[in-house]
């Protein structure tokens, strides 16, 4: 049930008090997904304490779940623009702000290990090995990522890479894929079409298609061989990217384990020419 839903349900039960706090709620949720609990009781006028009472009179074990709960609402209902004007009237402290913000990253981080089990890790990494290529697709928030992990399985492997984008064809390199490559698609809601599509395709060729995303609904997911699940809840207009940098690292660790000879002494080369040519200090 959604937490507007739950408000709404318990609000006949509730105290006056309390009814004054759903009632803000209600017509102040997109801001209120930015702040903690004692700015919350300060719009109000109610103490924090009495904060928590109402998250748990909704079945919640807290206020920060009402919350989590409503900033899934401001990603699914509101475009960036105004996820960006709700944020900026948050009302908390620089301080509140950063300690808000490390704690949202831990939790994200935490959540990755809830959901993924080191087996799937396990298969990600050996098909990444015995891939041909591995192509890692991202668009819009998920680009940056997508480079990230290419850049980081390439200095192993040698053969990671994003591939280029064209008019006629998201991701071009993907319709050419084959059956003994791996295609990574990252995406996160407001999910990007092209990165579904492009995961679509790899399907047609026969490639294995890995989804980075953030649960078994997502359109990746449901098409992927294999879904490592991350969830980016961010504190502001933005996602959060810590828990799926967390994710590639996990993936680089353990492909590097598997490096063979081969890769470790094309790594020692890539190193030599660095040092050579002045690149490294």
């Amino acid at each position: 049930m959604f937490v507007l839903e739950a408000i709404q349900e318990a609000y006949p039960n509730l105290s006056k008090s309390k009814q004054r706090l759903a009632e803000y709620l209600t017509e102040h949720w997109q801001e209120a997904a930015f702040w903690p609990a004692g700015t919350l009781a300060r719009r109000v006028g109610l103490s924090e304490s009495l904060v928590v009472r109402f998250a748990q009179d909704l079945g919640y074990a807290g206020y920060k779940q009402i919350q989590q709960d409503l900033q899934a609402l401001v990603r699914q209902r509101l475009p960036m623009a105004s996820k960006l004007e709700a944020s900026s009237t948050a009302q908390g402290t620089d301080s509140e702000t950063v300690a808000a913000t490390i704690q949202n990253d831990i939790d994200n981080l935490t959540a990755v290990v809830e959901q993924t089990t080191p087996g799937t890790f396990t298969q990600v990494a050996e098909a990444i090995v015995q891939a041909r290529q591995v192509m890692v697709v991202g668009t819009g928030h998920s680009g940056a990522m997508a480079h990230l992990m290419a850049n980081m399985l390439n200095l192993i492997t040698g053969n990671a890479f994003v591939p280029a984008t064209g008019p006629a064809m998201p991701f071009a390199g993907v319709a050419r894929a084959t059956p003994e490559d791996l295609v990574i698609c990252i995406s996160f809601p407001r999910y990007m079409r092209s990165t579904i599509q492009a995961g679509e395709v790899a399907k047609e060729q026969k490639a294995r298609v890995v989804a980075i995303t953030d649960g078994m609904l997502s359109p990746l997911a449901r098409l992927a061989d294999h879904a490592i699940l991350v969830r980016n809840r961010g504190l502001s207009f933005a996602e959060s990217h810590a828990a799926t940098v967390g994710a590639i690292n996990v993936l680089t660790n353990l492909v590097g384990r598997r490096a063979a000879g081969s890769h470790r002494t094309g790594l020692a080369r890539l190193e030599e020419i660095y040092e050579r040519y002045g690149l490294l200090e």
